[in-house]
């Protein structure tokens, strides 16, 4: 039983060389039961137990030795709720017939890892990525590509070394120097002095390169059709999760419905528990758009 575990399995794939079975992730589970998407451990514990965690040593500095008091308090207080919110959300996915949606679904998580996602097709992860034009994408390839090796090198979460928010910032305002580089969207001042040198020389180099063309998975930003079906299939997407009080973006996100577009036994709208719900909607819309 874990929460919001995806990037914990890394840890588990370096550390004991293999990743668990029969997984329970609780974050899953609390949007089956209709208790938002992507909710923080802190909030669906105050939530279902009414119980309040402190987040003060969340970025303290975990690697010294020994662990202070508050730290053990913290890691305690970070596994100890985990069993009992087990126990309320299986009781609540019965009540609503979704235990098996939930269980399908946290094996794709172990699946997904399993299979890992290359460091130059990391970039696709962004939601942002289909509106840049084909340069931007190609330096945010680049740059998550470095990001992900780099924090791999750090031992940190590729979020410290720079957030996906800065990245796209820099992407399209391009900084030549340490100065601008320091005024991109959200990003750390500690970062642009320990990274920055090493950023800009990256991105330096993707732009020497010949400006790629269509990157895999993402459709040209003037593609007109494309983006009206896209848009189609959202609206369908987000009817059919109303109707049945699912978080839209569980049921079917804008990736999966590129995807469901491009090699559609690849999306995980055309399997599972979510075809029957959706796949033979999109398929209409997609012959009707053809």
């Amino acid at each position: 039983v874990m929460h919001s575990c995806s990037e914990d399995m890394e840890v588990f794939n370096t550390l004991l060389g293999d990743y668990p079975s029969n997984l329970f992730d609780t974050q899953i589970a609390a949007a089956f039961c209709g208790h938002g998407f992507s909710l923080g451990y802190q909030k669906l514990v105050a939530l279902l137990l009414n119980e309040h965690l402190e987040k003060t040593e969340t970025r303290s500095k975990w690697l010294q030795r020994p662990l202070t008091e508050r730290q053990c308090h913290y890691a305690v207080d970070d596994v100890r709720w985990l069993p009992h919110l087990y126990e309320i959300l299986q009781q609540q996915l019965r009540q609503c017939s979704r235990e098996n949606w939930c269980s399908e679904e946290c094996e794709r998580v172990l699946v997904q890892a399993r299979e890992g996602i290359a460091d130059q097709e990391q970039y696709l992860r962004l939601r942002a990525v289909s509106r840049l034009s084909p340069t931007a994408r190609g330096r945010l390839r680049a740059l998550c590509a470095w990001r992900e090796q780099l924090a791999r090198e750090e031992n940190v979460p590729k979020g410290r070394i720079v957030s996906d928010a800065s990245l796209l910032d820099i992407v399209e305002r391009v900084p030549k120097s340490l100065r601008d580089l320091g005024s991109a969207a959200k990003i750390r001042q500690s970062s642009v002095r320990r990274f920055g040198e090493s950023l800009l020389a990256c991105l330096s180099a993707e732009d020497s390169e010949d400006p790629p063309g269509e990157l895999p998975g993402v459709a040209e930003r003037g593609d007109k059709s494309r983006r009206e079906l896209i848009r189609k299939m959202q609206a369908q997407t987000r009817e059919v999760a109303e109707a049945i009080d699912l978080p839209v973006e569980i049921l079917g996100k804008k990736r999966d419905l590129e995807l469901f577009i491009e090699a559609r036994e690849k999306s995980p709208i055309a399997s599972g528990w979510r075809a029957p719900l959706l796949a033979d909607k999109l398929d209409v819309l997609c012959k009707n758009n053809a």
